[in-house]
C-alpha cells in the first residue's frame, strides 16, 4: 500500500502487510503532494504542478520525474482496476 504523507522529508511512503514500513524518495516533489496511485510495477502523485512517476531501479537513485501530458495543475493519477 502507498500513501501520502503531509511531512516534507517523506512525502510518499509503503506500508506493508507485515508491518514493515518504508519510505518513498522526496527529491523532485512539490509538497503538498495530494495523491498517490500504485500498481506493482508503477507509483504516481500528484502534487502541485501535475502527476510524476517513481523512476529508477535498485542500481539508480529513485526519484519523481514528470509524467509530461499530465503536468497541469489539478491533475490526478488514475490506474485501472
Amino acid at each position: 500500500i502507498v500513501v501520502t504523507r503531509t511531512e516534507a522529508q517523506n512525502p510518499v511512503s509503503y506500508v506493508n502487510l507485515d508491518g514493515v514500513n518504508s519510505d518513498g524518495p522526496s527529491r523532485n516533489l512539490l509538497m503538498p503532494v495530494k495523491s498517490v496511485a500504485a500498481n506493482p510495477s508503477a507509483v504516481y502523485v500528484a502534487d502541485g504542478r501535475g502527476v510524476l512517476q517513481l523512476s529508477g531501479s535498485a542500481a539508480e537513485t529513485p526519484g519523481w520525474v514528470e509524467v509530461r501530458p499530465l503536468m497541469a495543475a489539478g491533475a490526478v493519477p488514475v490506474l485501472p482496476g
